[in-house]
């Protein structure tokens, strides 16, 4: 993957009633146009959503975090939600290099984003684990030997940074994971990395309804996406994220 900034903006003449997000990832994030397509859900239920996105192929938290790109792009303007994503197999490493490598620059990045957007929410975003695990790190822990063992880390450690930071979470690990063990054929992935289509559509209702705070169910359906299907994500996405009595809490800022 060309390592490239890839910015993507909606334009409106009424910016005051928009949603307006700024992404800072990488491929995971702009993988099948991922935020075009939450802002197109957002457009068929006649909400605006104008972003940007840094996210040049495999970078990782402590490369953004040094980034005067980045720094400029979140004075840019007045964000509500700056999304931080990390790369696919840090969030699953130990302890020590979560505390040198991941924790540190997260911090710091939630701390230029609230500088520069004092009222804007920080999301980080939980990314899906690998296709097959992360077995060439099961030094680490034996857990990473499997996608369900490195799921559970990924999301454990996405769940620390948003605590730690009274930031919120996009659980898109936590509603893949689910719908995998649910519907085992139908295919989330295009590589063992990355999302398809129907995967990208699946995080797209994670983060219409983490932004708008709204069910997915009922709102606009990309083309390519099959309608069954997209019917099947919204019931398991809204199931994980409004339950009454969830095992975990996506919105951990309320928790402060």
């Amino acid at each position: 993957m060309i390592a490239a900034y890839v910015i993507y903006t909606i334009s409106s003449s009424e910016l005051e009633e928009e949603t307006r997000v700024l992404f800072i990832g990488n491929s995971l994030t702009y993988a099948n146009d991922l935020p075009k397509m939450i802002s197109e859900i957002a457009d068929a239920g006649g909400r605006k959503m104008n972003y940007q996105s840094v996210t040049p192929g495999g970078h990782r938290l402590i490369q953004h975090a040094k980034s005067n790109h980045v720094m400029e792009e979140m004075a840019d303007r007045p964000w509500d939600f700056i999304v931080l994503q990390e790369q696919s197999q840090y969030p699953g490493f130990g302890e020590k290099q979560l505390k040198k490598y991941v924790f540190p620059p997260a911090a710091k990045l939630v701390e230029m984003a609230r500088r520069s957007n004092p009222t804007a929410i920080v999301v980080f975003y939980m990314t899906m684990a690998r296709k097959k695990g992360d077995p060439g790190n099961a030094h680490i822990s034996s857990e990473l030997k499997s996608y369900g063992g490195m799921q559970k880390r990924v999301n454990k450690t996405y769940l620390r940074l948003a605590k730690s930071n009274k930031a919120d979470v996009a659980p898109v690990g936590e509603v893949w994971e689910t719908f995998r063990l649910k519907y085992p054929r139908i295919e989330l992935y295009s590589d063992d990395i990355h999302p398809n289509r129907i995967g990208s559509y699946l995080a797209a209702c994670v983060f219409f309804s983490t932004f708008f705070e709204l069910p997915c169910t009922n709102t606009g359906i990309p083309k390519n996406v099959p309608k069954p299907i997209a019917e099947s994500i919204q019931i398991i996405a809204d199931k994980v994220m409004f339950s009454t009595g969830s095992k975990w809490q996506w919105k951990q800022r309320e928790a402060h």
